[in-house]
């Protein structure tokens, strides 16, 4: 006689609701996905391709990332992906500041050991920028990537998902460890495409300072125009990408730990801006200060600028890489062994003179000099990244001189009707006080 009792068979044998089976399946899908993410951890295709899955909520709500603050433009910079994703800019990117009364401090002012990002369109003046600081005997300025770029990933400081398994590359314990080889306190990188990762950065390194420099968006598209020539003008590449990088980065106007500076300025003005950037940085201006702090922290006066505080969170895997958490990323560490390297420094001219005087001279406009010469502006990837590249020693290499507007004499009519019918642009153009109206 057959059993008139129903005998649960496959998942519902094991749990009593096949939600719960799914549930599970789900978790052990993602400890799959984040296994992969471990494994091509350098990958940045891998893991924002992971991020992106998540994002569409494939997997349901239980794994999908949180919200992005309001008014992020879909599409920022040039790196991969061209599309912003929430990692970018969580809304609870001030959490880590909030829950610390030593990150709301300075919040106003800087730490001598601050993170320093130099962050703003691409073809906006952020080599130049960065090329200065590199100048600086306190700032180490990372400059080995292409193009002297370092852009952030998802997992570049804080891992995205705290609670899962995914290592963090820390790199911000390994930019601290080159700035101590190099006797410096503060550590810098360039990448226009940070100005859309803004948020990440402040919820990962909540005593980061960022100086978002900006350019007339008119000279910055005919400079974009003339890289890619094979793009559309009014696209994501080129006058696109000044409105959504500028938008993306004026988010984070009001943030104290952001200081927006304009190319034009800087260039007319460079001591006086220089001045005003070292001081947002938490960096001496003059030799005077230079030697005030290295005597301060060599009498042992001051206490630990970030030892003794917790830092964020970057989940139980990066216990793998403990040996990263000894390496010596305090000033008063850094500035307590020989000082043969600041007897070596030239001090025949003021700190922030030295800084502008290059390693050499260059007596032409780089951007002339580039798109002159013929084998460097043939088609083709591996050429437009020759071209790229040499423009970027270029720059490092040369003075920094005025910035005159060329659009006026180089801008097309059909260039300006381009532009003025974005009405975004426009208003972009007048926000940073490059036009009172469209009438140009």
């Amino acid at each position: 006689m057959a059993s008139l009792v129903h005998r649960p068979t496959g998942c519902r044998r094991c749990f009593p609701s096949a939600r719960v089976c799914v549930i599970f399946g789900l978790v052990a899908a993602a400890f799959a996905m984040v296994a992969l993410l471990d494994v091509f951890e350098e990958s940045a295709n891998v893991e924002n391709t992971v991020w992106q899955i998540l994002a569409l909520g494939v997997f349901g709500s239980y794994l999908k990332p949180g919200k992005e603050i309001k008014g992020v433009p879909e599409h920022c910079g040039n790196a991969n992906p061209l599309k912003t994703l929430t990692w970018m800019n969580p809304s609870d990117f001030n959490s880590t500041t909030l829950s610390s009364p030593f990150y709301q401090q300075h919040l106003h002012e800087p730490t001598l050991d601050a993170p320093v990002f130099v962050v703003g369109c691409g073809h906006s003046g952020t080599t130049e920028l960065i090329a200065l600081l590199a100048r600086h005997p306190l700032i180490f300025a990372y400059l080995d990537g292409s193009g002297m770029e370092y852009a952030v990933q998802p997992n570049s400081f804080l891992s995205p998902w705290s609670w899962l398994p995914v290592r963090s590359q820390r790199d911000d314990l390994w930019l601290a460890k080159q700035a101590a080889r190099n006797h410096a306190t503060h550590w810098a990188v360039k990448s226009p495409s940070n100005v859309c990762r803004l948020g990440y950065i402040f919820k990962s390194l909540p005593d980061a300072r960022v100086v978002m420099i900006v350019r007339d968006g008119r000279d910055t598209m005919l400079s974009l125009k003339n890289r890619f020539r094979d793009k559309d003008p009014t696209g994501p590449y080129v006058l696109g990408r000044w409105v959504n990088d500028n938008t993306a980065g004026l988010l984070y106007k009001k943030d104290p730990r952001m200081l927006l500076v304009r190319l034009e300025d800087l260039s007319a003005a460079p001591r006086y801006w220089l001045s005003i950037i070292l001081r947002h940085i938490g960096a001496p201006s003059s030799w005077r200060e230079l030697d005030a702090v290295v005597q301060k922290h060599r009498k042992g006066r001051r206490k630990s600028v970030r030892g003794a505080e917790k830092r964020p969170s970057h989940s139980w895997f990066s216990a793998k890489d403990h040996w990263r958490e000894a390496l010596p990323n305090r000033p008063d560490e850094v500035l307590s062994g020989p000082l043969h390297w600041l007897r070596a420094l030239n001090r025949s001219q003021s700190l922030v003179d030295s800084m502008l005087e290059p390693p050499q001279q260059e007596d032409r406009s780089c951007e002339d000099y580039i798109t002159t010469n013929a084998s460097l502006a043939s088609p083709g990837a591996q050429s437009s990244l020759r071209h790229h590249n040499n423009l970027r020693r270029c720059q490092v290499a040369q003075p920094l001189h005025p910035v005159p507007p060329k659009w006026p004499s180089a801008m097309t009519n059909r260039d300006r009707e381009l532009f003025k019918a974005d009405h975004q642009a426009v208003r972009l153009l007048e926000h940073f006080g490059y036009a009172a109206n469209s009438s140009w």
